[in-house]
């Protein structure tokens, strides 16, 4: 539940824009003058904040540099319109700029914006130029940053862990997703690094469209057995479990890797094309040379020797199962064929 700061004199305006907030179930805080802004940024962990740049002390631009400090969105409101003083404001340090007395549209689109796709916030500076060079490659192929993607990520497995949750009857935590850049043939050397020489069980969705490449939900043999008789209640041996295993892990893996290439979609607004999982069980050699580079269903590759690959791996944990996972995606950072 999101915590957001309201910045505004007016006590009239502020009980009008709580009204908006809290309908929306998100919980707030008010300041009528900026240096209790600058408090509030200090004693609570705030989400983003709304400020009337009209407020008693916001000229000397302190709240805003509070806030970018804390890597918080703020969102300025302002009496004066023009593309002059929107980029006065954006200058400042302000995210984006409302006019005054916005209506509970374009307030609950900004903030929702901000929130839950994370895209206000500024990313984190970088004075190496490899790492801006990545940047660069990365937003040409998926218009996000580096920082936007993993936000992105978090979101939709956190999305994906709510469903699982009530079907295991168990909570679920998630690492935050590590992002490389790596080469095809470093692909599979990278992948045995982390899962060695064992046989894995994998749910694997090819998509294409606006960003392409491979999604993987895998695990080991021990955790996809403990998972199947946990959801499927079938026991290892039993007549049915095979079947009941590949089920299962076919249909864990439409929950979160659809939740996750599904909400980048609509967060660049694209269209991106995918079918139900496929069910992969081997070694990560094997399945790499197999299948990894195959999209089954259409007969086409979705990787190449010749891809430049972003590689985003995230670890989950079933503590009460004691369950271990992983998500592997892989983006093309060089179109498609």
């Amino acid at each position: 539940m999101a915590l957001i700061l309201i910045g505004e004199e007016s006590a009239v305006e502020r009980r009008r824009l709580r009204q908006i907030l809290e309908d929306r179930d998100w919980v707030i805080v008010e300041a009528d003058n900026a240096p209790y802004c600058l408090e509030l940024i200090e004693v609570h962990r705030i989400d983003c904040a709304l400020l009337n740049v009209l407020m008693s002390g916001i000229e000397d631009f302190q709240v805003f540099q509070a806030l970018e400090n804390r890597n918080i969105p703020a969102i300025a409101i302002s009496k004066a319109d023009g593309e002059k003083a929107v980029q006065h404001w954006l200058a400042i340090g302000a995210n984006a700029v409302l006019e005054e007395f916005p209506s509970a549209i374009e307030i609950n689109q900004i903030l929702s914006f901000a929130l839950n796709l994370e895209q206000l916030k500024p990313p984190i500076k970088s004075h190496h130029t490899s790492e801006i060079l990545l940047e660069k490659e990365i937003e040409e192929a998926i218009p996000l940053s580096i920082d936007t993607l993993k936000n992105l990520i978090g979101i939709a497995v956190e999305q994906a862990a709510e469903v699982l949750s009530e079907l295991i009857d168990s909570p679920i935590h998630f690492e935050i997703p590590g992002i490389n850049r790596i080469t095809f043939d470093s692909l599979e050397p990278e992948l045995e690094k982390i899962f060695g020489a064992k046989i894995i069980c994998a749910a694997q969705l090819a998509f294409r469209g606006g960003f392409s490449g491979i999604a993987q939900l895998l695990f080991s043999r021990s955790s996809t057995e403990l998972l199947t008789s946990a959801i499927a209640e079938e026991e290892p041996g039993s007549p049915d479990f095979e079947e009941a295993k590949e089920e299962m892990l076919t249909e864990v893996g439409n929950i979160v890797l659809n939740s996750i290439i599904g909400t980048i979609g609509n967060a660049i607004t694209t269209e991106v094309t995918f079918d139900v999982p496929i069910y992969l069980e081997d070694s990560i050699s094997n399945l790499m040379r197999a299948t990894l580079y195959l999209d089954l269903q259409n007969k086409s590759p979705a990787l190449t020797y010749n891809s430049s690959i972003l590689l985003a791996q995230a670890a989950f944990t079933i503590q009460q199962l004691q369950v271990a996972g992983d998500i592997i995606l892989c983006f093309r950072l060089d179109g498609r064929d």
